[in-house]
């Protein structure tokens, strides 16, 4: 098992936050499992990165269905901003 920590940021129209995403990817069947408090348009966003994941074979040397053999976890501490207000806060 491999894992990992980044950083990334996430905006409101009231401002924004940094965001940590720690992950782990290790043997499995392909699955990616999310956790975290995530809105429906961060979770849409992680899965197209997952899927995205699989393009690049090539490049990289690895078998085309690489990526059906190893499974991803991210989780997102906190994600979620409030979206009202002067300050956006991230619950815990």
């Amino acid at each position: 098992m491999k894992s990992g920590l980044a950083t990334g940021l996430a905006w409101t129209e009231v401002g924004g936050s940094v965001l940590s995403t720690e992950a782990t990817i290790m043997q499995g069947k392909g699955r990616l499992t999310l956790t975290g408090k995530l809105g429906d348009v961060m979770q849409e966003s992680a899965q197209a990165a997952n899927e995205l994941c699989a393009v690049p074979h090539r490049e990289f040397r690895l078998p085309r269905d690489f990526y059906r053999h190893i499974e991803f976890t991210c989780m997102f501490p906190r994600a979620r901003s409030r979206k009202t207000g002067r300050q956006p806060e991230l619950q815990d």
